[in-house]
């Protein structure tokens, strides 16, 4: 039997809006599946620092402060979905 997590809505919002392109994302979320933890655990790797080509393309200190901003956002993701496995009923099935 797969276990399966009740994610919050709250989470599920703070993921969609950090990765508002990413449908397979969404669907795992939707159905509880557990393997959103690896993936938002890889794209907190992949999102560690700012690029130099996204340093030397922001025209401004705002357009380079956005982008640290969504980074970190989605480096914390992990640590609110550590904290939903903590929280969260599970489903089996």
């Amino acid at each position: 039997m797969d276990k399966k997590l009740r994610y919050s809505r709250k989470f599920i919002a703070k993921c969609k809006k950090a990765f508002p392109y990413a449908k397979e994302l969404h669907a795992l979320l939707k159905v509880g599946d557990p393997s959103v933890g690896r993936i938002l655990e890889n794209k907190r790797f992949a999102t560690m620092g700012v690029s130099n080509e996204k340093v030397l393309a922001a025209k401004t200190l705002e357009e380079l402060q956005a982008i640290a901003k969504h980074n970190q956002a989605e480096v914390d993701l992990y640590s609110d979905w550590c904290d939903e496995c903590q929280t969260s009923s599970t489903l089996e099935k």
